[in-house]
């Protein structure tokens, strides 16, 4: 619930994009760091993703547990991405490279 005007959080469904506040709880253990819900849609247990603010008063919750869960807000490049990001460059650079020399070596002959 919103601290400030008490109005449910909601909740986008990661399968099918469903959007709503009333998305019943999956049977079964509930999880230390976060509830499965069930889909109203689609039927799909789904780990929630969170809006960040509230749509009656604005209010912005800032949770990082939720902003790590998924919801699209935070960051905008994890360190994941950037790794990748710096291992495909790193390798067309050396592709580049040797190519390069490769012709170079060639010319020379």
């Amino acid at each position: 619930l919103c601290p400030t005007c008490g109005e449910k959080r909601r909740i986008t469904c990661s399968t099918c994009g469903t959007t709503g506040v009333d998305f019943p709880l999956a049977d079964g253990p509930i999880p230390a760091e976060q509830p499965l819900f069930i889909c109203p849609s689609c039927d799909d247990s789904i780990a929630p993703r969170w809006d960040r603010r509230c749509k009656r008063c604005g209010h912005d919750f800032d949770n990082r547990s939720d902003a790590a869960a998924g919801s699209g807000e935070g960051a905008m490049f994890s360190a994941r991405t950037l790794l990748v990001i710096g291992f495909l460059l790193g390798g067309s650079i050396a592709l580049l490279a040797y190519f390069a020399w490769l012709l170079r070596a060639r010319i020379v002959w």
